[in-house]
């Protein structure tokens, strides 16, 4: 495939997908709630008020990548906003592609002559999953920044840099990668190692001492993040770290199973493509047991034994497990597995083009007869693209029209900036203190209201994020303990209640049954907070009697319960009984 026509190719395809998921998922504006907590992490740093969270004055590490933050607060500082970073992720992702293709190019000219049929196919495959495009694009998450940082490292485990200038090039992802995602400290190694293992079958006599250097640069960005990290926040670990991940190893292996078994049973493709890298794997590790046990470890045969196939098949399986490790995740769509996607892909392409049921003769055969008989493997081609493009899984283009399982996180993100802006105008009207906000989803109100705000599932909150817990309950919200509640100071709470006949609901198991706690129903109410005679500006939510009783004696406010406690919530119109 010519460059030009490749690039051109690209740049049409992830441009309509990216506006195709755009438009499926109802057209957000500002990304998924998680990537507003980055932007507000940005701004502040942006404007020199720190790596602070809202308007709070604490310092605190919130987000999952530093590196992310700090390309975002680049872009506000130069007035840029969600539009300029959608840009950038697409960019991103275009990049992300081309390097892939580059290298597919290289290694499949190389063996076959023909590359362009295994690019074709490998394209295919990457278009066919909405929540690749989602993830990488629209979401405005550093998922897209990830995935560029493993496939840059890939490129050079599968094209071993020989010249100084790509030496030079290779230390940057491989440095990177720890302060673009916690787990890069681990997965930087690993792809280390098998640059180490590819370098064995070029002419390269320094490949050692300079594998030893890319470790080096590893080591030596993990020690100035961690650093950096407890002379700033006080902490070695980011405040995520604390707030999502279960001390228990078994809970944590068990929910991770479970991730992982989701994540393969979500689409033909996804499970055929992990079968493939896990089997490739497996041998892999079999045949270095085998050289163990015999005592030829340092034999050539180990040695050439790690092909690129064996090489991208390792390095999936790294990414597929790291989040089994540590408990999976909430979102929809395997945010996780996302930046491995691709390298799934590339293992079964890979694995293809090196079967060798045909000799070369067979293949140059069956390709002259395609160009005289072309309408046959046309069709063929169109019907697969069909099928994997619409049914081959279940977050599949045909399947996310009507149920979109990430509209309800970009629908987080807007109604978190609507009431961040109805809060300030309620109490700016009056000019009165601004209360402090107890939130569950911290993200897009900590865009637009300037008052204190508590999130109390502790990825922004260090006291929620450090109190002793179990860590298990709703995946990434699991922090939360009834008792660090009460110690927090708090006049509003953005939650609600139960609505009978339902007898629990989202808000109240995310705060493990607080709303039914007898300490809580003794000091908050429920209902309609508003100015006085001014319907228009109000906010239903939790209110602290204390404050209720301080904003009423202003006399400038008007309080209306919606539901009451008697033994559960029930309509404030429905006459409360005792019960027995």
């Amino acid at each position: 495939m010519k460059t030009t026509l490749k690039a051109i190719i690209l740049v049409v395809c992830f441009v309509t997908a990216t506006r195709l998921t755009y438009k499926i998922h109802g057209s957000p504006k500002v990304g998924v709630d998680d990537a507003n907590i980055f932007f507000s992490y940005a701004e502040n740093l942006a404007m020199g008020n720190g790596i602070t969270y809202a308007h709070n004055p604490d310092r605190v590490e919130g987000f999952t990548s530093m590196l992310w933050m700090l390309i975002c607060a680049s872009v506000f500082s130069l007035g840029g906003g969600e539009s300029a970073i959608l840009v950038l992720s697409v960019c991103i992702v275009l990049l992300t592609q081309w390097i892939l293709l580059a290298a597919m190019s290289r290694l499949l000219s190389e063996k076959n002559g023909e590359a362009w049929p295994y690019e074709y196919f490998y394209l295919i495959l990457i278009l066919c999953s909405p929540a690749y495009v989602t993830w990488m694009t629209i979401t405005l998450m550093d998922t897209c920044l990830w995935g560029l940082i493993v496939v840059a490292m890939i490129y050079f485990v599968l094209l071993p840099p020989t010249s100084y200038q790509k030496r030079l090039l290779a230390f940057i992802p491989f440095a990177l990668a720890p302060m673009a995602r916690p787990e890069g400290i681990v997965v930087a190694p690993v792809f280390a190692c098998l640059l180490w293992l590819r370098f064995q079958q070029s002419e390269f006599r320094s490949a050692t001492k300079f594998c030893i250097g890319i470790g080096c640069a590893i080591i030596m960005s993990i020690i100035a993040l961690t650093v950096f990290r407890f002379l700033y926040f006080g902490y070695l670990l980011p405040n995520t770290y604390y707030a999502k991940v279960s001390p228990s190893l078994a809970y944590n292996l068990q929910e991770g199973k479970n991730y992982l078994c989701r994540f393969v049973l979500s689409g033909a493709i996804v499970a055929v493509c992990v079968a493939v890298v896990l089997s490739s794997t497996a041998s892999w590790f079999g045949s270095l047991i085998d050289s163990i046990r015999s005592r030829r470890i340092l034999d050539s045969g180990f040695r050439s034994s790690i092909n690129a196939s064996t090489a991208t098949s390792i390095a999936a399986s790294t990414l597929l497990f790291i989040p089994v490790l540590t408990g999976g995740d909430h979102f929809g769509m395997f945010r996780f597995y996302q930046p491995a996607y691709p390298l799934l892909c590339v293992t079964l392409v890979l694995l293809l083009s090196e079967i060798r049921t045909l000799n070369s003769s067979d293949v140059r055969t069956l390709l002259a007869w395609g160009k005289r008989n072309p309408a046959t493997p046309i069709a063929v081609g169109l019907v697969l693209t069909f099928w994997l493009y619409a049914y081959s899984s279940n977050d599949s283009w045909s399947s996310i029209r009507w149920r979109s399982s990430m509209a309800i996180e970009f629908r987080f993100a807007e109604e978190g900036i609507v009431t961040g802006e109805k809060l300030n105008a309620l109490f700016a009207a009056k000019g009165h203190e601004l209360p402090a906000v107890g939130v569950i989803v911290a993200g897009g109100i900590a865009r637009t209201y300037p008052g204190p705000i508590v999130d109390l599932m502790g990825l922004n909150n260090n006291f929620v994020a450090h109190f002793k817990g179990a860590r298990k309950g709703i995946k990434n919200h699991a922090a939360f303990e009834k008792d660090a509640f009460f110690h927090l100071q708090q006049d509003i709470l953005l939650a609600s209640p139960p609505v009978p006949p339902e007898t629990n609901n989202f808000s109240n198991t995310a705060l493990k049954g607080l709303l039914e706690d007898s300490r809580f129903t003794a000091q908050w109410r429920y209902g309609i907070l508003s100015l006085h005679g001014d319907q228009i500006v109000e906010q239903t939510a939790f209110v602290n009697t204390t404050f209720l009783d301080s904003v009423s004696d202003d006399a400038g406010f008007d309080f209306h319960d919606t539901m009451i406690w008697s033994n559960k919530w029930v309509g404030a119109t429905v006459i409360p009984t005792q019960e027995n």
